[in-house]
Order: structure tokens, then C-alpha cells, then sequence
């Protein structure tokens, strides 16, 4: 007699195996889809960091003159446009050459930027080559500003007082690594006024994070310390100091000529060294000046430094505005703003050295 649906316990276990198996399959198909959906999430993550580094070398389009760089565009064109020159740095036969010798990469990679733009015909325009030398020294720069930090954080913590191996120290990083980055920076700031200056220190700041941030700069056959590491936003934020300094600089020049004062920004290494930006020609005498992007660093200066020719430029935000003056951002000052500020400037050079030979008149 058969009962109506009755099945064996034989049958029910069979049954109850094939469930089981479907389930297993269902989760390890569940666990396979999360897995790709996680390396799809960091693979987008990486071409968002590093945009044109994922694509094939694409022949660099030659920018006529910096004015073509279009700036108000989010930052973006001239942070792609470094890195379509550094994509081209990399895959070059210069860089080829002696990374196939084991050259260290960040020596390997600045030795090539030396020869690519020292190649009478590389194709690039001068703003191309000036952005390109700053970008080989990014490197040793950054590393050479934090070892200064650290011993401007030793001076602190013992008085104000520095050992010898420091201060020495110190000297070698400036003149070696510091200074020759400021000298090719105002360089870049000169081929490029109207280039903004966050859409500079964005381009850099993507610059060193793809082609120097994993490896040791100073001393390249040695690995990276882990405690040099910098996150892109500390980077940003050194580039942003010294670019905005640096323009400063540039503007101070630009108003001095606005006010017939004779000048000369080809200062020695040693001053330099000292912080001296420019030498100002007053009343016969040579006057060695430290220009300051703010009165709060000029007062920092001077606290610490009573002597010191440290001199505002007098300038906000609001007066870098490009060469024509609707360029709000920009490296550079107009010519209109120069000569409307240069009297009340010069009169702040004048003061401010007057309180220095009275400090040293008064504390011989």
C-alpha cells in the first residue's frame, strides 16, 4: 500500500544534503561578488589618486604659453598636466637608461628631468621645463624642510640654543637643498603669474605623492623611515607656505620698481642662509631685507630676532590677482596695485631698519 506523500528518511536526507550544497554554493558565490566589489573599489580609488598613471603614455600636449593653462577649472588641468609630465619623466629613455644601471628611482628620476630639459629639442615650452625642474627637486626638499623642522624643534626645547652637528646641519640642508628649490620655484612663479597658487601647490602636491612620497629623497640608497612619511595634506600644506612666500617676494621686487628704488635679489648663499631675500639701495647705503607674506610672521621674526629686517609686503589674498587684475588667487600682483602700494612699503622698509640700527646702536 503506498501512502500519499510519505518519503523514506533515506529520501529526506538526501534532500535536506542537496539544500545544503545550494547554500554553500549561494554564500561562496556571495563571498566572490564582495570580493570583486572591494578590489573594483580600491582600483578606482588608485585612478582617482593617481589619474593619468593607469593609462598608456600619451604624447605630452605641448602648451604654447602658460596663459593656456586654464586655472578655473577645480584645480584639475594643471594637477593633470604635472602628472602627464611626470608619466612622461617615467617612461623616458633618460630615466630607462639609468634605472636599468640601479640608480636609486629619486636619482634616477630627477638625473632625467636634468637631461630632458636641457635638451634644446624636448618640445616643451619654458613654463613645461621650469615646471618640471621644481618638480626634481620636490623630493629633497620636503624631506631637507622636515630634518629643519625637527631641529627648529630641538632649538625650542633647549633655550633657543642648537649643538654644533645641528646648526651645521641645518647650513648644508638650506644651501643644498632649501634654497636651490626657492630659486627654481620663483623661476616657475615668473614663467607662470597667472597660474593660481592653489592650483600650483595642488599640481605639486600630486607630483610628490606619485613620484617621491614612498622613497628616500636625502638619502636614496637607504629605505624610507616610516617616521618621514607625510600624509599629502602636510605636503600641501608646506608648498602652500612657501609658494605664498615666495610670491610675496616676487610682488615686494614688482613694487620697489613701481617706486624707482633700486634693488638686487641675487643674494649670496650665506644670506640667503640668514633668511635675507633682497638687498634694497636706500639713501646710498645697501640694505639687506627679509620680506614677510604677513605682519603676524613679521612680528614672529622680529620677537625672536630684534635686529631683524623682517618687512610685511603690506599685500592680502585680495591683491593677487594675476597680471591684469581679475585673476583672484593668482601668483603674481597687477602693475596697478604695485604702484598704489610701493610708497606705504617702502616707508615700512625704512622704519623697520630704523628700529634695527637702533637695537644694535642701543645693545652693543
Amino acid at each position: 500500500m503506498c501512502i500519499p506523500n510519505y518519503q523514506s528518511p533515506k529520501m529526506n536526507l538526501a534532500k535536506n544534503e542537496h539544500k545544503d550544497n545550494n547554500k554553500l554554493k549561494l554564500i561562496i558565490c556571495q563571498y566572490c561578488f564582495h570580493s570583486f566589489l572591494q578590489l573594483l573599489t580600491l582600483m578606482l580609488i588608485y585612478a582617482n589618486m593617481y589619474p593619468n598613471m593607469t593609462q598608456p603614455l600619451q604624447a605630452p600636449q605641448i602648451v604654447r604659453n602658460a596663459s593656456e593653462i586654464k586655472t578655473g577649472e577645480k584645480e584639475q588641468t594643471l594637477s593633470n598636466r604635472v602628472i602627464s609630465l611626470v608619466n612622461h619623466v617615467a617612461r623616458s629613455p633618460e630615466y630607462g637608461e639609468l634605472a636599468s644601471k640601479k640608480v636609486p628611482h629619486t636619482e634616477a628620476f630627477s638625473s632625467a628631468i636634468d637631461s630632458i630639459v636641457n635638451s634644446p629639442d624636448n618640445g616643451f615650452n619654458s613654463f613645461d621645463n621650469a615646471l618640471l625642474v621644481v618638480t626634481s627637486k620636490l623630493g629633497t626638499f620636503i624631506e631637507a624642510q622636515q630634518e629643519l623642522d625637527e631641529i627648529e624643534s630641538e632649538r625650542k626645547s633647549n633655550g633657543g640654543h642648537l649643538t654644533e652637528s645641528s646648526f651645521q646641519l641645518s647650513k648644508k640642508l638650506k644651501k643644498e637643498y632649501v634654497i636651490p628649490f626657492n630659486h627654481e620655484l620663483k623661476a616657475l612663479i615668473n614663467e607662470g603669474p597667472n597660474v593660481k597658487m592653489r592650483d600650483l601647490t595642488t599640481a605639486l602636491t600630486s607630483a610628490h605623492t606619485a613620484v617621491f612620497s614612498r622613497y628616500n629623497s636625502l638619502y636614496p640608497n637607504a629605505p624610507k623611515n616610516p617616521r618621514m612619511m607625510q600624509k599629502p595634506s602636510e605636503v600641501a600644506y608646506n608648498l602652500d607656505t612657501i609658494v605664498n612666500g615666495m610670491r610675496h617676494e616676487i610682488a615686494a621686487e614688482t613694487m620697489l620698481s613701481a617706486a624707482n628704488i633700486e634693488y638686487d635679489y641675487n643674494v649670496t648663499v650665506d644670506e640667503d642662509a640668514r633668511g635675507i631675500d633682497i638687498i634694497v639701495y636706500l639713501d646710498g647705503k645697501r640694505e639687506p631685507v627679509d620680506i614677510k607674506s604677513s605682519l603676524a610672521a613679521e612680528n614672529r621674526t622680529r620677537d625672536k630676532h630684534p635686529d631683524a629686517r623682517a618687512v610685511w609686503t603690506e599685500l592680502g589674498w585680495e591683491d593677487f590677482t594675476g597680471m591684469k587684475g581679475n585673476n583672484p588667487g593668482a601668483l603674481s600682483i597687477p602693475y596697478s596695485t604695485a604702484e598704489y602700494s610701493a610708497d606705504s612699503f617702502v616707508d615700512r622698509i625704512r622704519t623697520i631698519i630704523g628700529y634695527s640700527n637702533t637695537y644694535k646702536q642701543t645693545n652693543r
